[in-house]
């Protein structure tokens, strides 16, 4: 065969390589994907015509996390609101409208019998977030979010005695949904058979006891895989017999660098820091703590494959009780995790902060941040905006690759009392909140992010 005719067979193949190649792209392309965090409505263009929200985790009162959806209206102009609450049991809707900058307070188990709630909010418009935040003293909160996600992960849940662990689980879309469920623990991976391949129906709430999958097993890492469609998660956990529960935001990503800036060392306090490692390779992970004026070696742990583990914090004969200690977290391979802090037997179960490029600090209706934590996750300096929400005027925050800065210091205030709206110029950032309550001990919040 001639070189001129063995070129004129390769031309075809050539031809055929591309298509396949592009098409294959495409297909990748088009896949469902996990946003880094877990938006809450702020990143939904401002000239959409109407926008969702959706919340999973309140309960009935007999259910141990009982509560509210705050709305907030972050817009120049009134919003209405279609919120359908589905529970275990029952349905209902509830109409409100949200007037220029203000707020809205649902208690959906006011509206509809049952356990456990799943809220869908159609808005009428753009630039609305909610947060859920539970009636005890001090609340227990969450962010709600814009979409469903295909993967989530929370770890620090509890099943041993006197403890009581839910995934509350919502179906956000118009079709079934199907995920599985399983574990890292302490001892390795766990895979319980009832929890794979579990159909979910439109707009249908769930609930998982993960006492009757798990026995008796302290510190579990959860990861939800969603076979097909979408799904929105919280966790709810209560950790010792006064019933006080945490909401577990939990993330959709996980990743090789994790911070807690606002970890107590007080005395008679606790802080107990959770990781999980959902990979099949060891994790080799850093801790290094920040509590000026001391310096403070490293900490180095080793996480093995799909297993979970934990370092104390507060009570460490290596960190003086000096106040908050900033912690940050480093791994040679993506995991997640939590924070136990508080006191005596009243401690609460808080998630990583999840990075953002939008937030809004809003305390739950009467209560205050003793201090918000901003923490550039970019890796480059930074510039954040912080204005009142519904203001014209702003202040610049500049922040270094890794840096942090309190809200109040930069606002010159005690307490952060009223909403304030960030917004970085490029990359991301993450806050924390602290909540001031009469423990004499500042809980860790998760705040509105998107």
């Amino acid at each position: 065969m001639s070189r001129h005719t063995s070129n004129r067979y390769h031309v075809p193949v050539l031809i055929l390589i591309v298509i396949l190649a592009t098409i294959g792209l495409l297909s990748y392309v088009s896949k469902s994907t996990n946003r880094l965090d877990l938006p809450s409505g702020l990143a939904i263009p401002a000239d959409a015509e109407s926008s969702t929200i959706y919340c999973t985790g309140l309960t009935s009162s007999a259910a141990g996390a009982s509560g509210f959806i705050t709305y907030t209206n972050t817009t120049n102009e009134a919003r209405s609101v279609v919120a359908t609450i589905a529970s275990d049991s029952a349905e209902g809707a509830v109409d409100f409208s949200i007037a220029a900058h203000g707020t809205y307070e649902l208690n959906p188990a006011s509206s509809v019998s049952g356990s456990y709630f799943g809220v869908k909010s159609v808005v009428s418009g753009a630039g609305v977030i909610a947060s859920e935040a539970t009636t005890s003293s001090p609340p227990a909160t969450a962010p709600c979010s814009s979409e469903g996600v295909t993967s989530w992960f929370g770890t620090g849940f509890d099943t041993t005695v006197g403890t009581n662990s839910i995934l509350s689980v919502f179906n956000p879309s118009a079709t079934p949904a199907v995920y599985s469920v399983d574990f890292d623990t302490t001892t390795g991976y766990v895979a319980p058979a009832p929890l794979h391949g579990v159909l979910i129906q439109p707009y249908q709430e769930s609930a998982i006891n993960l006492d009757a999958q798990i026995v008796t097993t302290a510190n579990i890492g959860v990861h939800i895989s969603v076979l097909r469609g979408t799904v929105v998660a919280t966790g709810i956990e209560t950790l010792t017999a006064t019933q006080t529960s945490s909401l577990i935001a939990g993330v959709t990503k996980r990743s090789t660098s994790l911070h807690f800036p606002d970890v107590t060392t007080a005395n008679n306090t606790t802080a107990d820091l959770r990781l999980a490692n959902y990979t099949n390779v060891s994790a080799n992970v850093t801790v290094s703590v920040d509590l000026a004026p001391y310096s403070i070696s490293p900490f180095t742990y080793t996480l093995a494959p799909f297993s979970s583990g934990d370092l104390p914090i507060t009570p460490n004969a290596r960190i003086p009780a000096a106040g908050l200690a900033s912690l940050h977290v480093s791994s040679s391979v993506p995991i997640y995790g939590s924070l136990v802090t508080g006191v005596g037997s009243n401690v609460r179960l808080t998630s990583s902060a999840t990075p953002t490029r939008l937030a809004v600090v809003d305390p739950p209706p009467g209560q205050s941040f003793s201090t918000v934590t901003i923490v550039n996750e970019s890796h480059h300096e930074e510039v954040i905006d912080v204005s009142p929400l519904g203001s014209t005027t702003s202040t610049a925050v500049h922040l270094a690759r890794g840096a942090r800065a309190s809200l109040a210091a930069v606002l010159g205030q005690s307490t952060i009392t009223a909403p304030y709206e960030l917004k970085s110029s490029r990359g991301q950032f993450s806050t924390t909140g602290v909540l001031a309550n009469s423990l004499g001990l500042g809980l860790v919040t998760d705040l509105n992010a998107g």
